[in-house]
């Protein structure tokens, strides 16, 4: 199933677990069992790849670029669990390549209507609550709020969101059979957070390195070097990459149960609002796609210099945020230097 859609979950679900809280532990092997109602929509999702299933243009299309938001989070269950503590903008280039725009968590930004301080990945719980407010559960209205700001900052629309639940990625890397990534150095995280809310030791030595599920969680989470962030962002692209190549080696006969697996966990733990028509059109569009054609932006990179951390009252607490060098929402530094990076595409 060569797709760039699962290119945007596993982007998306990789990316959340570095900031989310983490379910700890991987998951048993046990008889694959598949509910109705995921087996109903897995079907969907697998024939969007296949011939007899008709497409719809998405929107963008014509314009050269389809744009998504990919929104990672802990998800139901866990305290805080609708932050939104992965945000990334996918910009695709039919038929040629995709970028991915990292969006710092801790971004200090005025909520929409409200005109009150907030840090960014508050939002995701703002949307949730206007969601169940609305009596609606898809992504698009979920995430109305962020993608509105989101759209202010990089100075674009952007009609499709993904949301996903952290959970996902042990099951994706284990249902994968691992993955296989070089680490630069030796990992020694001695304050590694548990589920519980304790802390324990996460070490990987340097060199290539087979993954699991549940050490690629670690590996794409922990924070603690002289990189912080940035380090952990790089983490997460080499597990994207190296996911995705492996997901794209897949036959859809030989490999059928692992494909329909994976698509059962996107089901699980992902939700969209892409058609069934408009998935099949963004297979037909990036089938062909490879690694190489996936490249990464971090807004919050040092050598880009584009934001500056400042310490700010929120709800009575001292807060670090991250705000524009530019100046307080202040954005088109941010958005030319987003032009820069597409345009060297």
């Amino acid at each position: 199933m060569r797709k760039i859609f699962v290119a945007v979950v596993l982007a998306a679900t990789i990316t959340a677990v570095s900031v989310a809280l983490f379910i700890g532990g991987v998951l048993p092997e046990k008889t694959f069992e598949v509910r109705a109602h995921a087996l109903s929509t897995s079907i969907k999702l697998v024939l969007s790849a296949t011939p007899f299933v008709p497409s719809e243009k998405l929107k963008g299309e014509e314009s050269g670029a389809v744009n998504i938001l990919l929104v990672g989070r802990a998800g139901p269950g866990w305290i805080a669990g609708e932050l939104a503590d992965s945000i990334i903008v996918v910009r695709i280039r039919p038929s040629a390549s995709a970028t991915f725009v990292s969006i710092p968590r801790d971004l200090l930004i005025e909520s929409p209507g409200a005109h009150t301080f907030m840090r960014i990945n508050s939002l995701g719980t703002l949307g949730e609550q206007e969601a169940k407010r609305l009596g609606k559960k898809d992504a698009g209205t979920q995430t109305g709020f962020l993608r509105q700001k989101v759209e202010e900052i990089v100075g674009f629309t952007i009609p499709y969101a993904v949301v996903v639940d952290v959970e996902a990625v042990e099951e994706i890397v284990t249902a994968l059979g691992g993955v296989q990534v070089q680490v630069e150095k030796k990992i020694s995280d001695p304050s590694f957070p548990t589920p519980g809310g304790g802390i324990e030791t996460f070490e990987l030595d340097a060199g290539w390195r087979t993954l699991d599920g549940r050490t690629s969680g670690k590996y794409v989470r922990t924070r603690h070097d002289s990189e912080g962030d940035f380090g952990r962002m790089k983490r997460q692209q080499q597990v994207i990459e190296a996911a995705i190549s492996k997901a794209q080696g897949l036959k859809m006969v030989n490999d059928f149960s692992k494909i329909l697996e994976l698509v059962v966990i996107s089901e699980e733990h992902v939700a969209h609002n892409f058609s069934t028509r408009e998935l099949k059109r963004l297979w037909e569009l990036t089938h062909d796609f490879e690694p190489a054609n996936l490249r990464f932006l971090a807004l919050d990179r040092t050598d880009l210099n584009l934001l500056q951390g400042q310490t700010i009252n929120l709800s009575g607490v001292a807060a670090p945020v991250l705000v524009p060098r530019a100046g307080m929402f202040e954005y088109s530094e941010i958005q030319s230097q987003i032009k820069r990076e597409l345009e060297r595409e």
